[in-house]
């Protein structure tokens, strides 16, 4: 490569972090938003899935005793849609401790965004997990 050429070459496979919070039960959206290209990108390159159980505080912290059907149940539904263990990484997000470590690290270093969502959740009247809100 040279002369200009801004083609880079990849010399390890991309890889693949994203999970859903298991608030309810998954519907058509889900499939078609989001699951089919998992589906498809776990062909393609190193995946990490994952079911976000503490994300799903952030919004009903008062009410969490749907959470462990929940997720039980969207892991059947990851799986009858075509996840493969055997090609993708799925885990639970609590059962990784790592994964709240890093958090709190990120969220030391990282400025808060100014988004919309944000600034709702600050003027809400409703208390609410800031912190939790910037990881969605």
């Amino acid at each position: 490569m040279g002369g200009g050429d801004t083609q880079q070459v990849r010399t390890q496979p991309m890889r693949i972090v994203s999970g859903f919070r298991p608030t309810g039960r998954l519907h058509l959206g889900h499939l078609w938003g989001a699951l089919r290209n998992w589906i498809r990108l776990q062909d393609e390159a190193q995946c990490l899935f994952f079911i976000a159980d503490w994300h799903a505080l952030t919004d009903g912290y008062e009410k969490t005793d749907g959470i462990t059907a929940n997720t039980r149940e969207m892991l059947l539904d990851w799986l009858a849609a075509g996840l493969d263990p055997a090609k993708a990484v799925i885990f639970q997000q609590s059962a990784v401790k790592e994964h709240a470590e890093l958090y709190l690290l990120f969220a030391m270093i990282v400025p808060t965004p100014n988004s919309t969502d944000v600034s709702r959740k600050l003027n809400s009247s409703r208390p609410s997990s800031l912190i939790g809100t910037m990881a969605e």
